[in-house]
């Protein structure tokens, strides 16, 4: 752990660092560790799941969304390995975009030991085994964004991704 604060620090974000939950819904997790870094999760649901996932869990830690999307045999058995983080709603209010701060401390979080690499509109891990990228829109008329965090894995197989996604994976088989 010692090791992801020095990092957090030289991008700035140690204070956001040292306030999240060892267990920050991060890729390979499983549901229980989530449940026990967040507390209880809300719209735990095996509906609108994308595949292969079995089941998603939504976390509200802070001010910060955490929908976590779990894959394994079953669901007693499986690990996150599709992560979205963005700002929690407030009432009658615009959603705020995530920092550039929280963005390096959510990569750094889910780079399992890796470095990641700038590539397009996203993020590379080192070890090849996990993209990232952020996802931009307008509610409320206000900017806001979210940063997906996904294994190489989880969309392998989907002829039906997103733009971003198919640019990030460019050249790129789970085989």
């Amino acid at each position: 752990m010692q090791a992801w604060r020095f990092l957090l620090f030289v991008f700035g974000a140690a204070a956001f660092q040292a306030s999240l939950p060892r267990a920050f819904a991060i890729l390979g997790a499983t549901a229980d560790e989530c449940k026990k870094a967040y507390g209880k999760s809300f719209g735990g649901t095996t509906q609108e799941v994308s595949p292969p996932a079995r089941i998603k869990y939504q976390f509200r830690w802070q001010d910060i969304s955490v929908v976590g999307q779990f894959v394994g045999r079953d669901v007693s058995d499986s690990r996150c390995c599709h992560v979205t983080y963005m700002r929690y709603p407030e009432a009658n209010a615009p959603r705020k975009p995530l920092t550039e701060d929280e963005i390096a401390a959510v990569l750094a979080l889910n780079a399992g030991g890796s470095t990641w690499e700038k590539i397009g509109n996203g993020w590379r891990r080192g070890d090849r085994r996990a993209f990232a990228y952020e996802a931009r829109g307008v509610t409320n008329g206000m900017a806001d964004n979210a940063v997906i965090v996904f294994t190489a894995d989880f969309y392998a197989k989907d002829a039906n991704v997103s733009p971003e996604v198919k640019a990030l994976m460019n050249g790129y088989s789970a085989k």
